[in-house]
């Protein structure tokens, strides 16, 4: 029987193995499912006929993100690692890090190089946190606008009333 290191280690291997040959263009979810119907065949059967197939997948995404976290964990943002022809659009960033929603944490940006179906759902998230950002600082403008209007009218003089007697 294999102990439950060489396991792990063997899914680290498909794990790789799936990314590579996507180009790192795929998710947790997207490999669990290609693993499950390549690689392991009988259990995706077997759980399908048992009902827990759901409960499968989803233990094997989460330890798909581990492996793919776990990986990320050790690399840096080494420019030597980095295709010359990026090293300009990785200057106009503000950060070597940015979140993975897939993942719920931040990713180097040379992992994110490494796995394009991540550093588009990093910029997908800035793109919709700029849009957050973007409507408060409107809110803000018109907040601001109320404020200014209501100054103007209060400084405004009222004419005086003559008293008749």
């Amino acid at each position: 029987m294999r102990s439950r290191k060489d396991a792990k280690l063997d899914l680290v291997e498909l794990v790789r193995a799936v990314l590579e040959t996507k180009a790192g263009r795929c998710r947790p979810p997207e490999i669990a499912d290609e693993l499950l119907e390549e690689s392991y065949p009988k259990s995706r059967l077997a759980t399908k006929k048992e009902g827990i197939f759901q409960f499968l997948r989803e233990g094997l995404i989460k330890g798909i993100t581990e492996i793919v976290r776990s990986t990320s964990e050790n690399s840096q943002l080494n420019f030597g690692d980095i295709d010359e022809e990026f090293i300009p659009f990785i200057g106009e960033l503000h950060s070597g890090r940015y979140y993975v929603p897939e993942l719920q944490e931040q990713l180097p940006v040379s992992r994110l190089i490494q796995i394009p179906a991540y550093l588009k759902s990093a910029a997908d998230y800035m793109h919709q946190q700029a849009s957050h950002v973007r409507r408060e600082a409107e809110a803000l403008d018109d907040l601001y606008a109320a404020v200014m209007r209501k100054l103007r009218k209060s400084e405004r003089p009222t004419p005086k009333k003559e008293n008749v007697h």
